[in-house]
């Protein structure tokens, strides 16, 4: 077998979103102010859900994928 095995499960957040919500956690908004800020502006979940809360942040930003990109 070739090639280099992928480590963890792929992304399902859109890059778009995820960006926009390391951009909203780097301004240091508050988790339950940036989800009414995602609810507000009608983005789903990395889930597919309707509503944001604290932990879907919280899980979201501490997968591998948004921990690389804002270096923790």
């Amino acid at each position: 077998m070739t090639g280099v095995r992928p480590v963890g499960r792929p992304r399902v957040c859109p890059d778009n979103v995820r960006a926009l919500v390391i951009d909203l956690h780097l301004s240091r908004l508050s988790l339950r102010k940036i989800a009414r800020y995602m609810n507000d502006a009608g983005y789903p979940t990395p889930a597919g859900k309707a509503l944001w809360n604290q932990n879907t942040f919280s899980n979201l930003l501490a997968t591998r994928h948004v921990r690389e990109l804002i270096g923790a």
